[in-house]
């Protein structure tokens, strides 16, 4: 449509100096909008019967086709708005788009000869362009060719053969017209040559004739100019090969899934099943992810780490994967290689909260406080838009079902996208980010420290209002999150209101009633505060519980409040949700 612009500007150019401004206008205008007015009034009518944008649908089903057709589940996509410009610019480099352009304009060119009998009509048919060009002085009607196949020019690197054939129908006719007018200038020029045919009756329309028929004869030979170039111009291994086993390897692989992390199969039995899958179809990464999550499960952190990084090799968007790969490679030590990867997985996918989460816990680990800081806003901010993007999809669902009342309810629940809980990978926005991955779930990450985390940084960044708000946020989401009521009684009492921390720690006991350090920093207040008595009950509490008290989360020491530091997705049990 954009190409169309300039045309249109030399077409009015030129009615101007003939007709003047107002029949140019009249003239010009209409069909000038046209290709822009008609995509926004079907955008509308989409809208209205609960369809999402053709901009974002296209641009997530270009990606999806270009990067994981036959590699991943057919319905595989992340769900976030990925526009066709995004698509083309964001996720390719010069060189590869100007590839992916070349190679789509000369299967496209090709392809158009495949379906006229051969290349020789479609060079026919420029002849009958340039002769028409020519004699006419007119160029709109010849590109009208390649202007009604725009798109393919650009896409058709990643099609398969009965989509190019179906979308370059549209040319054909035209081609055809051309491809008359070609034939008939060389029939004339064959007579020219040749004056002994002058003699014949109708001699121009049976020189052209015969040259068709000569085509068409040519058209039949075994080789294909179209056929050669293919291997070369489009994905044809995943077309013909990735894209029929992924469908065969997929439901034994939800099977080995089931017996796996429901039925308690032994691993070594799944990883013999998922070696077969894996020589039955090498590229579908789904298999070496289960692969990877089987060899976690068994502590084997190096072969974990093998299998995650073939499958991001696989399907570079693949977050899940990336994000267990980073996590094996923390649990190995190599926070070197883990920056890596996490560098990858922020350029290719910013859209996954988990790896905003991965990165500022490493930043604490680090001692970066205020890059930890703007890595745990990350993760709530993409939380919420994936929130906000799931209830978006559950509301168009209900109202093309025609429930209008559960559409509605999904519309109002996007009001509390403020709320803290909203920041946090909830169930519901789990199982959206897990949608296309049919069969293979895991239980939600363990993200319940990160409202701690947060106030820990602001409290050793100097911001105690905002630490203190951020742990209550903790404490509201999280009652027993021991270590949040005692920063909270730490901080009152290191800004001189025991009273307050008194109170805090009181209502933290509560829910948390055998905590050593929720104990011991309530005792401490208490002593200061002159009431020895409790103290001393507290004491002897301390005392049992710290003799029952076997597994503490891990601490890394700060300043003034511990951090708590925990790999979200390792420290969940690998099971299947409910």
């Amino acid at each position: 449509a954009y190409v169309a612009v300039p045309i249109f500007a030399a077409v009015a150019w030129i009615e101007f100096r003939r007709s003047g401004i107002s029949w140019t206008l009249a003239a010009t205008v209409p069909v000038l909008l046209l290709p822009f007015a008609l995509p926004a009034f079907a955008q509308s009518a989409m809208e209205a019967q609960g369809i999402q944008a053709y901009g974002a649908r296209a641009g997530r089903a270009y990606l999806q086709m270009e990067f994981m057709l036959g590699r991943m589940p057919y319905e595989y996509a992340f769900y976030k708005e990925t526009s066709l410009s995004q698509w083309l610019f964001d996720h390719h480099t010069l060189g590869g788009l100007i590839t992916m352009i070349f190679k789509s304009s000369v299967r496209t060119a090709l392809a158009l000869g495949e379906r006229l009998w051969g290349q020789l009509f479609t060079l026919v048919s420029l002849l009958g362009m340039v002769v028409y060009i020519r004699d006419r002085k007119e160029i709109v009607l010849p590109l009208l060719v390649p202007l009604v196949i725009l798109p393919q020019w650009v896409l058709m690197a990643i099609y398969h053969d009965s989509e190019l054939f179906r979308y370059n129908i549209r040319a054909l006719p035209l081609i055809m017209v051309f491809s008359t007018m070609g034939f008939w200038v060389l029939g004339r020029r064959i007579l020219v040559t040749w004056p002994s045919l002058q003699r014949l009756p109708g001699k121009e329309a049976v020189c052209g004739v015969a040259l068709t028929c000569c085509a068409v004869g040519i058209g039949f030979l075994p080789f294909s100019l179209y056929e050669a170039v293919l291997p070369y111009v489009a994905p044809t291994r995943i077309h013909a090969e990735y894209l029929p086993k992924s469908r065969q390897v997929h439901p034994q692989l939800v099977e080995v899934w089931a017996d796996l992390f429901v039925r308690r199969q032994t691993a070594e039995a799944a990883v013999q099943r998922l070696e077969a899958l894996r020589t039955q179809h090498d590229h579908y990464a789904p298999t070496y992810y289960t692969l990877g999550l089987v060899h976690m499960k068994r502590r084997q952190f190096d072969e974990a780490i093998a299998h995650f990084a073939t499958a991001v090799d696989i399907v570079p968007y693949f977050a899940e994967a990336g994000c267990w790969l980073v996590e094996a490679e923390l649990m190995q030590g190599r926070v070197d290689a883990a920056n890596r990867h996490l560098e990858d997985l922020e350029r290719l996918r910013p859209d996954y909260p988990l790896v905003h989460l991965l990165r500022a816990n490493l930043r604490l680990l680090e001692g970066d406080q205020q890059a930890a800081g703007a890595g745990f806003r990350k993760y709530q901010v993409a939380n919420r838009y994936q929130f906000d993007r799931a209830l978006e999809r559950a509301a168009r669902i209900f109202r093309r079902r025609g429930e209008e009342d559960q559409a509605r309810q999904a519309e109002q629940a996007l009001d509390g996208l403020d709320a803290p809980e909203a920041g946090l990978t909830s169930p519901l926005v789990w199982s959206y980010l897990g949608l296309d991955l049919p069969g293979m779930s895991l239980s939600s990450p363990d993200d319940r420290g990160v409202y701690y985390n947060i106030g820990a940084v602001h409290a050793q960044g100097g911001d105690l209002a905002q630490a203190e708000q951020a742990w209550s946020q903790m404490n509201q989401l999280v009652p027993d999150h021991a270590i949040s009521w005692a920063s909270r009684g730490l901080l009152y009492a290191r800004t001189e209101r025991l009273s307050r921390a008194a109170d805090i720690l009181r209502e933290g006991l509560r829910h948390v009633p055998d905590d050593v350090r929720l104990l011991q920093v309530a005792h401490d207040v208490l002593d200061t505060l002159g009431r020895h008595a409790e103290a001393s009950q507290l004491r002897a509490r301390i005392d049992t519980a710290s003799l029952q008290t076997s597994d503490i989360p891990q601490i890394v020491s700060s300043r003034w409040f511990p951090v708590e530091v925990a790999l979200p997705m390792t420290r969940v049990e690998l099971s299947t949700r409910g």
